[in-house]
């Protein structure tokens, strides 16, 4: 998982974060 996920949000919600933001973290991943 991205650090930026784990920074935003929670274990908790790690495992299920807004859609918008996990496609921006995988671009950002990919980029």
């Amino acid at each position: 998982m991205p650090r930026i996920m784990s920074s935003k949000w929670p274990s908790g919600r790690s495992k299920a974060p807004i859609p918008k933001t996990k496609s921006a973290s995988r671009r950002i991943l990919r980029n």
